[in-house]
């Protein structure tokens, strides 16, 4: 069991309980104000036992408890309808950003000793705020970070 703080209350929930697994995601989410959708709740959500249908259920009770709010299709345990906006802008300027990270993926792994490149940091999950840049996460053959580092960042600079 976890004492989870919500709405200014404290009490006492089994770790396994349906509650628990949508309160998680969306309090870790809230962290970045980033509100979750019933399908990313279910997809974070430790336990994968529970359904669609399930999940939709414990949504509502949760909603009627004032537990968790509900604007649009997100969903979030604070009354903040402005996070859902700023989600939506972050998504939409995401994908104009993905290409440019797929391009520069591209270079990158023709470079000599680097043996992968992934997206990392908020681009990764298809977020970039107004301000926002593109991490990468860069494998490297054993012994050549330095010259693989010296190569990327060259490329970044153009």
């Amino acid at each position: 069991m976890k004492k989870i703080q919500l709405k200014k209350l404290s009490f006492i929930i089994p770790c396994e309980s349906p509650t628990h697994q949508i309160l998680m995601p969306l309090l870790y989410f809230e962290i970045f104000k980033h509100p979750l959708t019933s399908e990313e709740i279910l997809n974070f959500s430790h336990n994968k036992s529970i359904s669609k249908v399930e999940m939709t259920k414990h949504l509502e009770d949760l909603i009627q408890q004032g537990y968790i709010f509900q604007f649009e299709k997100f969903f979030l345990t604070q009354d903040c309808p402005e996070w859902v906006q700023l989600r939506k802008e972050n998504n939409k300027r995401a994908t104009v950003f993905i290409k440019k990270a797929k391009w520069m993926i591209q270079i990158i792994q023709k470079f000599p000793f680097v043996r992968g490149v992934f997206l990392s940091g908020s681009l990764s999950k298809n977020v970039i705020k107004k301000n926002g840049d593109i991490d990468y996460f860069i494998i490297t053959q054993p012994n050549r970070l330095w010259i693989c580092l010296l190569y990327t960042s060259d490329a970044a600079d153009e």
